[in-house]
């Protein structure tokens, strides 16, 4: 997906290059909406159009699961497993598929096993005891769920 040219006037108004300083100011406007009474309408949909033109950005660039080499999921596991906690701050699937090389999880835990379909509930997403947490501190391509994540619902 191509970014529109209201898109790109953000990230010129800005003058950055990083999805993630657009898509912040985008939800301020949003906020500021609400604040002020006003229709949150064109800054969602102006949220929307970045993050899908970002995931469509990683998703051209990124690598299929079929693409990673077994030893190389395996040697990752091997490594996060030297830490009791994880903080990814990468978009992309690596961390995730390596985490559950195998379908054997272990301790890892990243908070979305919520009503069996890998949810996120905040009321449900207490750690195990010994669990190594796993937290995707921009959000991950794994996360996004019918195509977008909601900007402040």
């Amino acid at each position: 997906m191509a970014a529109s040219t209201r898109d790109i006037a953000i990230f010129e108004e800005f003058d950055t290059i990083n999805f993630e300083v657009v898509l912040a100011k985008l939800r301020d406007g949003i906020s500021l909406a609400d604040v002020l009474g006003r229709s949150r309408k064109p800054y969602r949909e102006r949220f929307r159009s970045v993050q899908a033109a970002l995931g469509a950005a990683v998703r051209r660039v990124h690598l299929e699961w079929t693409e990673v080499p077994p030893e190389t999921l395996a040697a990752t596991k091997a490594e996060l497993r030297r830490y009791d906690a994880i903080f990814s701050t990468s978009y992309d699937l690596l961390i995730y598929w390596s985490i559950g090389y195998n379908e054997n999880y272990g301790r890892f835990c990243d908070g979305f096993w919520a009503n069996g379909r890998n949810e996120f509930d905040p009321d449900d997403c207490d750690l195990f005891p010994n669990a190594r947490p796993v937290y995707y501190m921009h959000g991950a391509l794994h996360l996004i769920v019918e195509g977008q994540v909601s900007p402040g619902s």
